[in-house]
């Protein structure tokens, strides 16, 4: 009898360490969001494999959001959704509540920001998020490639965090530029909400 005890309590405290460590990696919501949401159907039929978008902080910003992709890869009790983020590997918060009014249906409001990007092509010019600021940038190169901690392979864009021009104060061999040298030019995933297109 003593032995199934320990055995139950060993499960007891493997599920509470799981939920502990669940929550650290919670994005954060108002549990009065629910008042919002609960008529909302198409979040009770949420299961693995499913694709949502979800609005999250960009990194170091100054509360800038923007509404990215993200695949379900499990739901734990019922409510919360372990998520891939396949473009924004930046993310490490990966779970949320269903009913959280940061999630919206696959395609509600990245379909048309994500099609803006297919038409991003090499040496156009494009604005770039990095270390909490937005900087007029250029695209050197797109390939698909493998990410980083991550066996998803992406189109990726090759940004120079500068641009060519007259009133530029530093010197390449592409020529005259302002901005970042070589040194801190970077692969962000082309549909990551790191970059946007230049209007």
């Amino acid at each position: 009898m003593e032995g199934h005890f320990d055995e139950v309590q060993d499960e007891y405290d493997a599920e509470t360490q799981g939920f502990k460590r669940m929550f650290k990696y919670q994005i954060e919501s108002d549990p009065i969001e629910i008042n919002q949401t609960v008529t909302q159907a198409w979040r009770r039929e949420l299961k693995a494999g499913d694709m949502i978008d979800v609005s999250l902080k960009l990194p170091r910003s100054r509360n800038d959001y923007a509404w990215v992709q993200a695949k379900i890869i499990s739901v734990y009790s019922v409510d919360f959704l372990q998520l891939d983020f396949i473009y924004d590997n930046w993310q490490i918060k990966k779970i949320i509540n269903k009913w959280s009014i940061k999630i919206e249906q696959f395609g509600t409001y990245t379909k048309d920001l994500y099609e803006q990007r297919d038409k991003l092509k090499q040496m156009m010019l494009v604005d770039a998020h990095d270390q909490q600021t937005w900087y007029r940038s250029i695209i050197f190169d797109i390939q698909e490639r493998s990410q980083v901690n991550n066996d998803n392979t992406v189109k990726m864009a090759f940004i120079g965090f500068r641009v060519y021009c007259y009133e530029g104060d530093k010197t390449d061999k592409l020529g005259v530029y302002k901005g970042w040298s070589s040194r801190f030019d970077e692969w962000i995933p082309l549909y990551s909400q790191r970059i946007r297109p230049f209007l």
